[in-house]
């Protein structure tokens, strides 16, 4: 596959490509010290149009060290499903190749692409048992996102029975009405997220606060130069700013997720 070696800007690459449930965060602090020690990455893949096809991580490392122009390998690449197998495949053969479930996580997406099970194992280069392995599990996964999409309905609707909103849904009534039944008793643990995250953040803010106190300290004792002060207040800049970059990472996954996968620019 051809392609060609471009300068851009960061700011114009999209990570809406998903191949891996999450980014792994310890990875782009180790690669955001290797760029600030000098260290020269590989290009990151995206197409032409920007979206990246290898080196999220790379990405999240640039912007940790405030870089905007990064070297980038363009490849002609604009069908969804050939983006999503190129993508995964350069996983497999990289520094943290794909877990179980980050298959699992593409396999879903090429299911909602219409492709079928034989397809995707050729698609992914896994062997036959294993393609359907994988396949039959995501296949399960998805049966749940549709009763949990038409229980969402039922709420948001009152005039919508049951019965209609499983047609909708293409589900069925009767398990539709037990993930309802479920729904209520976990309702509660759900609310309770915010005031869990809250507590976390504040317990996390005192210790923070405390280590601090404690380098000022040392400093001031002269146990410990200026220069490893300015390194550890270097080092929480990065931790602060990977921090929010990663809810907005957890957001846009979520909105990738709750939108239907399109092909070839149509739905």
């Amino acid at each position: 596959m051809k392609s060609k070696i471009e300068t851009r800007s960061r700011k114009d690459l999209r990570a809406n490509t998903y191949v891996r449930t999450e980014i792994n965060q310890e990875h782009v602090l180790h690669l955001a010290e290797l760029i600030e020690h000098g260290v020269k990455l590989p290009p990151i893949q995206i197409n032409k149009d920007g979206d990246i096809i290898d080196g999220r991580h790379r990405n999240e490392a640039y912007f940790l060290n405030d870089i905007d122009q990064v070297e980038v390998e363009v490849f002609d690449i604009d069908d969804t499903v050939a983006l999503i197998v190129k993508a995964y495949l350069c996983n497999v053969g990289g520094a943290l190749p794909p877990r179980p479930k980050d298959t699992e996580h593409v396999v879903m997406q090429l299911l909602e692409l219409g492709e079928t099970k034989k397809r995707i194992g050729e698609l992914l280069q896994l062997p036959t048992g294993l393609a359907r392995k994988y396949v039959n599990n995501v296949e399960s996964r998805m049966k749940r996102t549709k009763l949990i999409r038409a229980a969402d309905d039922l709420a948001d609707s009152k005039r919508m029975t049951i019965e209609e909103a499983a047609e909708t849904h293409k589900v069925d009534a009767d398990d539709l009405q037990q993930m309802l039944k479920n729904r209520r008793t976990k309702k509660k643990a759900s609310a309770e997220i915010q005031g869990i995250m809250s507590k976390m953040f504040k317990s996390l803010g005192m210790k923070i606060a405390n280590n601090f106190r404690n380098v000022l300290d040392e400093y001031q004792d002269g146990d410990i130069p200026e220069k490893k002060v300015r390194e550890i207040f270097k080092h929480l800049e990065h931790l602060q700013k990977r921090s929010a970059r990663t809810a907005s990472e957890w957001e846009n996954r979520f909105d990738a997720m709750s939108k239907p996968q399109k092909k070839n620019g149509k739905e």
